[in-house]
């Protein structure tokens, strides 16, 4: 039933969308006729004169004028209305056609009906198959509005032949009435011809909008995935950040205890939790870098510098692999201008591809500056592995493509780490090229802006991380989170280290928990981003006003957003986002009592 009706639909538009383009062509072919009349008008009426016709020829004339005038207004009208009601307009139209060819009937039969047949007759039945021949333009390729007019005007000067009983009038006749029916097969092609077009044009309309629905469904389906991720980012890095604070806990009982069975599970926790954190952090990626919620932050940074603390974490990795990793860093250290964070990304998942796929030989990365300084340098990665054939290094760059992984296996990630590399490079203007020959080995180059200044070249952090125990831990951490399970789980991963902890759950229970003993002040307070009634920011400033010794404050939050982490860079304190590794954690408690 409802394809029926959509049909029907579809019907009647058609039909309102043929009886609109009759209607624009009348309207133009009638808009070039009126001074075309008026010649011939006077011309009819000198004939009409010569054969002592003037007083009915006048009455007629008169009558002609006043339809030409009314057919101009309707004309008018019509156009002033935009094309409203396009058969109804057509229908006048062509009710006006029929009546002019009534009126110009109305005279043949008292002309014809005088004497003998002359030049009179010869000359008005050439002026009317001019009109016959005409009125081919007026009826807009509709067929009964020129079968109309034939019917009247063209069907009294053939009538008016015939009835004249000789051979010369029924040849007049004949010749006539054949010319009218070729005219008319032409103004059936025409009028077939102009629906078919509008039909092919509804036709594209139909797909183009069927095409534009799809588009506009798949884009908003992409959206919400990505605002979905978006939205979920902070509730999707909780329990995996739990797991991992009883990861660290179990992990500082293992060291204590020695335990190799203890140590397995330790190590089958860290690798399940590795591996899910890199799934759920590519997946995360993807609805971010969709969602364009990743901006650049700007910084002019030494390449050399840049690849060399880069490739330190990589080396041990290939040296269990026994693969050997090569570096020829140009003497003239060149400045890029990029975004660190989202460049070492971008170079630590093509040198990390390099490693994994390459089975023997090693791996050589070499920094290129332009011979132009103003332009761009470039990072290379060459390794000595199997090869990309020419019909998969572009597909490689697609969301899930794997060449080698058709059973899907997890331990191999999603296949979305390239995908997240090309969107990232667009974010930081970087060009990646990729050329690779079986059996031979794969060069990945990464060209990047050089720095538009030199001075003041921000200082990267090292990226290895600390695994040791610290050499002297901290005393006293309070940490203050609104998810108990969590809350509960840090305390125990602290304590399992040799840490004196206090939870809290809110401000009130920090306070309470600071105003206990006046001997027991923290080292570093802890603070989940996402409070209940507040953001950990606002609980820090009000900590450190009611604690002016209290100099470490870290924050952890599972909100990646480029402005969560500005807030909290602006205000001083450190960022640590979700889930928090136990690598991570010791780091940050040697870091803290080194200081002290």
């Amino acid at each position: 039933m409802a394809a029926s009706s959509s049909d029907k639909h579809q019907v009647q538009d058609l039909n309102t969308r043929y009886a609109l383009a009759h209607l624009r062509l009348t309207v133009r072919n009638v808009r070039r006729l009126p001074w075309a009349y008026l010649p011939i008008e006077l011309t009819l009426l000198w004939l009409f004169y010569r054969a002592e016709m003037l007083p009915a020829a006048l009455v007629v004339l008169a009558f002609i004028l006043a339809l030409q005038v009314i057919r101009q207004k309707l004309l008018h009208r019509v156009e002033m209305e935009e094309f409203v009601r396009p058969s109804f307009r057509l229908n006048q139209l062509t009710a006006l056609m029929i009546t002019l060819g009534i009126l110009r009937a109305s005279l043949l039969p008292i002309l014809f009906s005088t004497g003998q047949i002359g030049a009179n007759h010869y000359l008005v039945t050439l002026v009317y198959m001019g009109f016959i021949g005409g009125s081919i333009g007026p009826s807009g390729g509709v067929l009964r509005t020129f079968v109309g007019w034939c019917a009247t005007g063209g069907a009294g000067i053939v009538l008016a032949w015939v009835f004249q009983g000789t051979v010369e009038g029924l040849v007049f006749g004949f010749l006539l009435t054949t010319m009218m029916i070729h005219l008319g097969v032409y103004v059936a092609d025409q009028g077939a011809a102009l629906r078919e077009t509008v039909r092919l044009n509804y036709r594209n309309e139909v797909l183009t909008e069927s095409l534009r629905s799809e588009r506009d469904k798949a884009d908003e389906a992409n959206r919400s995935k990505s605002r979905f991720f978006a939205a979920a980012n902070h509730d999707l890095r909780q329990p995996p950040h739990a797991l991992s604070i009883n990861v660290a806990a179990l992990e500082a009982i293992s060291r204590r205890l020695n335990d190799d069975r203890i140590n397995e599970v330790r190590d089958g926790m860290k690798n399940a939790l590795d591996l899910s954190q890199s799934l759920l952090e590519a997946l995360l990626d993807v609805s971010n870098l969709d969602a364009n919620r990743i901006e650049p932050r700007w910084t002019d940074i030494d390449m050399n510098r840049f690849m060399n603390e880069l490739t330190a974490s990589f080396r041990i990795i290939a040296q269990q692999k026994g693969l050997y990793i090569h570096t020829d860093l140009c003497a003239a250290s060149p400045r890029i201008r990029t975004d660190p964070d989202l460049l070492e990304r971008i170079v630590s998942n093509v040198l990390g591809n390099a490693i994994k796929f390459t089975a023997s030989g090693g791996v050589r990365i070499s920094t290129i500056q332009s011979a132009e300084k103003t332009q761009r340098s470039a990072i290379r990665v060459e390794d000595t592995g199997p090869g990309i054939a020419p019909e998969e290094q572009e597909r490689i760059f697609e969301e899930f493509y794997q060449i080698e992984n058709r059973s899907r296996d997890r331990r191999q990630g999603l296949g979305l780490g390239l995908a997240i590399v090309r969107r990232i490079a667009g974010l930081v203007d970087a060009e990646i090229k990729l050329d690779s020959t079986l059996q031979e080995g794969t060069c990945v180059t990464i060209w990047l802006p050089n720095a538009t200044r030199y001075e003041n070249v921000e200082q990267l952090p090292a990226s290895a991380t600390r695994s040791r125990h610290p050499s002297r831990l901290l005393s006293r951490i309070l940490v203050i989170d609104d998810e108990l399970t969590i809350l509960d789980a840090t305390a125990r991963a602290l304590e399992a280290f040799g840490c004196s902890v206090r939870q809290a759950s809110d401000r009130r229970e920090a306070l309470r928990q600071l105003n206990r003993e006046e001997v027991w002040q923290p080292e570093l307070v802890m603070i989940d981003y996402r409070l209940k009634e507040e953001t950990g920011l606002a609980l820090a400033e009000h900590l450190k006003e009611q604690l002016p010794a209290l100099t470490r404050v870290v924050i952890i939050s599972g909100e990646t957003e480029r402005e969560v982490r500005q807030k909290v860079r602006t205000a001083g304190y450190e960022l640590i986002l979700k889930p928090l590794r136990s690598d991570q954690l010791l780091t940050l408690i040697d870091a803290e009592a080194e200081r002290l």
